[in-house]
């Protein structure tokens, strides 16, 4: 690793800078944009060390002010502070239809997305040979960028200590040390996390679920059914990462068998083809048969199961799931209600992701900005990212 920029040492006290520099850039991170006047009381240091950092941060390139955020208070107004696009992520989403891929500053904000479709199933090599190919020709569209870090959303179980894809079913993929590929490949750093932890992540950070401190989060797509939660501010992972697959929860006596060997299980009930199959039959046949009965009912008992352990005030619904909510709220509530045990007081709101479908995305480049939040005094130098 080499130096990002010559800080100032106060002391020479490298552990103090880069505490006060850390702390400083996270909150700007976690802000997305913040007053500057605000960052004192968010980071707990000091008006004169947290002026000390901005500047610092400022001067390396890592955060620049702008135009003050209207208010209504009184006196002087307060500058804005941003992450920059000197400093980038990238975030990459394998999916069954094909390969999401998107750069981001420290902050969420996305300044270059693509899809790439597939007709075929992805394989572990034609996705990083698929991520090197737009990285390089990203970075050779911004050549005063640097590629700080990048992440992967898997939509299936990932060791978080080995960070290998254990096991991502829909994908046919099965112990694959994706992040030594992708970072042999790249020359950027590379971690790996299970898709529903990153779009609960950036709902929590910048989206539906801010004010919250306990959320369930739900996601459909074409990989399966992810699912996360928040309890008292945390995100659950599990000693394997492995925590709260509702996608398995049992949600009927029969049924296909599931993946998992089980049979009943949501995800091998309510699936995107199946929703869309749904929409394009929602009128009822001369029978009168409903094709989104059975869906709602399953839905809902999923959702009273997940209400029941962990007490969210929140339900985020993405994905296929945020359709449903969003083509019959008012019958999903019914639903929900109808399966009996969610007193009215206790009872969640339902929410669709308020980052739309860039969510996933923006939880990955939060955690592959993680190194550089914890120690922002140093990054990989650009020679390090050639592909």
């Amino acid at each position: 690793m080499t130096s990002l920029g010559t800080f100032d040492l106060v002391d020479g006290d490298l552990a103090k800078i880069t505490d006060i520099a850390a702390v400083t850039l996270t909150a700007v991170h976690r802000a997305g944009q913040v007053r500057r006047a605000r960052l004192p009381s968010l980071t707990g240091r000091s008006r004169s060390a947290v002026a000390e950092a901005v500047a610092e941060l400022e001067r390396v390139g890592l955060i620049e002010q702008g135009a003050p955020i209207a208010s209504r208070r009184v006196g002087r107004p307060s500058p804005t502070i941003r992450g920059t696009d000197a400093f980038l992520a990238a975030a990459v989403n394998p999916d069954t239809d094909g390969l999401h891929l998107s750069l981001y500053t420290i902050g969420g904000t996305v300044v270059r997305r693509w899809f790439e479709p597939s007709e075929t199933m992805l394989s572990p090599q034609g996705t990083v040979e698929t991520v090197s190919r737009l990285l390089d020709r990203a970075m050779q569209d911004r050549p005063d960028s640097r590629l700080v870090g990048m992440c992967a959303a898997i939509p299936g179980w990932v060791n978080k200590e080995l960070q290998r894809v254990e096991s991502a079913p829909h994908l046919g993929w099965g112990e694959v040390p994706l992040a030594e590929m992708l970072e042999s490949a790249t020359g950027v750093p590379t971690s790996l996390v299970y898709d529903a932890i990153a779009g609960l992540a950036a709902e929590r950070l910048w989206g539906s679920a801010r004010a919250t401190e306990n959320a369930v989060y739900f996601y459909g797509g074409p990989g399966g059914i992810g699912a996360a939660a928040l309890v008292d501010g945390h995100l659950l992972s599990g000693a394997r990462g492995h925590a709260v697959r509702l996608g398995h929860l049992i949600v009927a006596t029969s049924g296909p068998k599931c993946t998992c060997g089980a049979v009943g299980c949501l995800t091998s009930l309510v699936s995107a083809p199946q929703i869309e199959s749904a929409l394009r039959n929602r009128v009822s046949s001369d029978r009168g048969d409903d094709p989104f009965e059975a869906t709602y009912y399953y839905v809902a008992r999923a959702l009273r199961l997940a209400v029941h352990t962990f007490d969210p005030e929140l339900v985020i619904l993405g994905g296929f799931f945020a359709t449903l909510l969003n083509e019959d709220r008012l019958r999903l509530e019914n639903a929900l209600r109808a399966t009996g045990s969610v007193e009215s007081d206790s009872f969640p709101v339902l929410v669709t992701p308020q980052l739309g479908g860039d969510h996933v995305l923006a939880g990955a480049s939060h955690f592959a900005f993680t190194d550089l939040l914890a120690d922002p005094t140093f990054v990989h130098s650009p020679a390090d990212h050639t592909h």
